[in-house]
């Protein structure tokens, strides 16, 4: 199987004290098994096949297209947006550098919105939301990021929107693994939980997850441990509704590059979660698990035809979207999920 490898523009390693009051959950962690109520072959329906071959950091299905991020020899541009209908390049724009409008470090997030895309830039402090669906895609909201006591960036991995002004923002240093929740309109943490899955006599990397945010709801899947978490979001903290799988970590490995993996991406649809996971413990896969939102329990397990590394959901035509790679090509499979 042919490693697909991440991108990292530039690692900021920063070690980091906050001022904000720290959370952990009362509840009690028990150790659920996944029950799912059927098993469903889902056959793709269509396809959007781009001949250009990107190192990808995020991407997103919309209803007429599919945005990305990422990088290629052909040009500068790192945001690219192509048609469904013809896998025609639509527009694309946002450069690496250190001008006014580029990005010094670029990572990516995920907005609350079905047209928007986030993005932020660690070394500038801003976080930046684009609306996808305009010719020229316009910046609709602009924050800057939250600082530690000496006036450094927090080292963020990922950062999700829960609704316009407040933000989950997942934190990891080399002493610890946690969680912040942001007003960015007010530039203000208004808690931390720290995870407590993580050992930290280790690194953070065995321990790595994913995470996923809808309705309140926050969904963790861990890309190394065969485990599924999902919380309530409050304005206190987060509050662990159910545990799926169990803890069996790898941290002990002598090499990471041999760490198997157990899921790979996360998307929802409103009314449920997805979770891609791994098939043999490679960075593809074709098993989805579903669990639903309200009631945090599994529903389906589904069975692709297609391998992919991660998925998105279409909200608007229902329709689980998988980013794939050929040797020439990057390739959306589409499967109509209604």
């Amino acid at each position: 199987m042919r490693k697909i490898k991440s991108i990292i523009l530039i690692l900021v390693i920063i070690l980091s004290g906050t001022s904000c009051v720290k959370k952990r959950s009362d509840s009690v962690r028990i150790f659920s098994n996944k029950e799912f109520s059927d098993t469903i072959k889902k056959g793709a329906n269509d396809s959007v096949v781009i001949n250009r071959v990107f190192n990808i950091v995020g991407w997103k299905a919309l209803p007429q297209s599919i945005a990305l991020f990422g990088i290629d020899d052909s040009d500068d541009d790192i945001l690219y947006v192509y048609s469904n209908k013809d896998s025609e390049l639509i527009q694309s724009g946002i450069s690496l550098g250190s001008g006014p409008d580029e990005y010094v470090s670029f990572n990516r997030g995920e907005t609350s919105g079905s047209t928007t895309m986030l993005s932020y830039d660690i070394m500038k402090r801003h976080l930046h939301i684009y609306d996808l669906t305009v010719v020229p895609f316009k910046m609709v909201a602009e924050y800057e990021l939250p600082v530690d006591e000496d006036g450094l960036t927090n080292p963020y991995t990922f950062i999700s929107q829960v609704d316009a002004e407040t933000f989950l923002m997942k934190f990891d240093s080399p002493s610890k693994s946690s969680w912040h929740y942001a007003n960015l309109k007010d530039n203000k943490i208004l808690w931390e939980y720290e995870n407590p899955i993580r050992d930290n006599r280790y690194s953070y990397t065995p321990f790595d997850l994913i995470q996923c945010v809808c309705d309140s709801k926050l969904l963790i899947a861990y890309k190394y441990i065969d485990l599924i978490e999902i919380y309530d979001i409050t304005s206190d903290g987060i509050n662990l509704i159910k545990s799926y799988g169990n803890i069996r970590n790898q941290a002990n490995i002598d090499d990471y590059d041999k760490l198997e993996y157990s899921y790979l991406s996360v998307t929802a649809d409103g009314e449920n979660f997805y979770c891609l996971k791994s098939a043999d413990g490679g960075e593809s896969g074709n098993i989805i698990e579903a669990y639903n939102i309200k009631d945090a329990i599994p529903t389906n397990k589904y069975v692709l035809d297609k391998d992919i590394y991660s998925i998105s959901f279409d909200n608007v035509n229902h329709r689980l979207v998988g980013y794939s790679q050929e040797h020439t090509a990057t390739v959306f499979y589409i499967w109509n999920w209604r």
